[in-house]
C-alpha cells in the first residue's frame, strides 16, 4: 500500500527560485487585535461627578408658568369649654316639692271644674203660645218656664213671625230675668210688615214664631252664657177677619242652645 503523500512545504528556497521583481508577501493583522488610537472627539472626556455635582448653573431656565396660589387658610376652630356643674346639674329638693303641689292644685282644680259643670248644667227654657191678637201689630201673648233647679236666667232677643218664609212681622223681645224654675207670662208686639204682594188662605194659616235670644245663667260665682233659638209652630183660623183675637188652632215650640 502506498503512504499519504505530505504536502510540500514551502522553505526558503522556493523564495531563493521567485523572481526578483515580485514583492514580498504580506500578512494581513485584524483590525480588532490594533491599539486603540485616541480621536479627537475622545481625547475630551466629560468632568467627574464631583465637579458636576457642584458646578454652578450660570444660566438659569426662565419657567413661563405662573406662580402657585396661595394655599387656602386654615379654619380657625374654638373649643368651648362648660363648666362640669353647669352639665349635671341637679335640681335642688325643693323644686321637685313645688312641681308636686302645682300637679295637685291642677288635678283639684279639673275636679271642681268638672263638677260644676255637672252640678250647674243649663236647661233651654220651654216656651207656650197662649194668646193671639191682630191689630196695628201682631200681638202674641207666651209663657216662659226656667227648667233650670239650681240657676236663674236673664233673656234678651230679636222675634219675627213668617208665613212660609215670608215676614208678616218683626220686633223685640223684651229683656226679663226669671229664678230658678221660674214661671212668666211675654206679651211680644211685633210690627207688621209691608209686604203687600203676601197672600194669606181664607181658612186655616199655618205661621213660625221664631225667637233668637241670649240667655245668662248664673247662681253665685258660676255665671255661664248661652244662645237660644226658639221655633213654634202656630196654626190660626180667621187671620183675614177683622181685628181681634184669633182662634189658634194648635201650637208647639222647641227651644235648643246653638252655643
Amino acid at each position: 500500500m502506498e503512504e499519504p503523500r505530505v504536502p510540500p512545504t514551502s522553505t526558503a528556497n522556493d523564495n531563493k527560485d521567485k523572481p526578483a521583481g515580485d514583492p514580498p508577501s504580506t500578512s494581513h493583522r485584524p483590525t480588532n487585535s490594533l491599539p486603540h488610537i485616541p480621536t479627537p472627539t475622545s481625547q475630551v472626556s466629560s468632568p467627574p461627578p464631583h465637579f458636576r455635582q457642584h458646578s454652578l448653573n450660570l444660566f438659569p431656565s426662565l419657567s413661563s408658568s405662573p406662580p402657585p396660589p396661595d394655599p387656602t387658610p386654615e379654619i380657625d376652630t374654638y373649643v368651648v369649654q362648660v363648666p362640669r356643674d353647669q352639665v349635671h346639674w341637679t335640681p335642688p329638693p325643693e323644686n321637685a316639692t313645688i312641681v308636686e303641689r302645682l300637679v295637685v292644685i291642677g288635678v283639684i282644680m279639673c275636679a271642681v271644674a268638672l263638677i260644676i259643670r255637672s252640678v250647674y248644667k243649663p236647661e233651654p227654657p220651654a216656651f207656650d203660645v197662649k194668646k193671639f191678637v191682630k191689630s196695628q201689630q201682631y200681638e202674641i201673648m207666651l209663657t216662659s218656664k226656667n227648667p233650670t233647679a239650681n240657676m236663674w236666667v236673664t233673656f234678651k232677643g230679636l222675634v219675627s213671625l213668617t208665613y212660609e218664609n215670608q215676614i208678616l212681622g218683626q220686633g223685640n223681645f223684651p229683656e226679663m230675668s226669671q229664678p230658678t224654675r221660674g214661671f212668666d207670662a211675654i206679651d211680644l208686639k211685633l210690627d207688621s210688615s209691608k209686604n203687600v204682594d203676601i197672600v194669606l188662605p181664607l181658612d186655616v194659616v199655618s205661621l213660625v214664631l221664631t225667637m233668637k235670644l241670649n240667655a245668662g245663667y248664673g247662681t253665685g260665682l258660676v255665671k255661664r252664657t248661652k244662645e237660644v233659638v226658639v221655633s213654634c209652630d202656630i196654626k190660626v183660623n180667621g187671620l183675614l177677619d177683622a181685628e181681634g183675637d184669633v182662634e189658634i188652632v194648635s201650637e208647639s215650640c222647641e227651644s235648643a242652645f246653638i252655643k
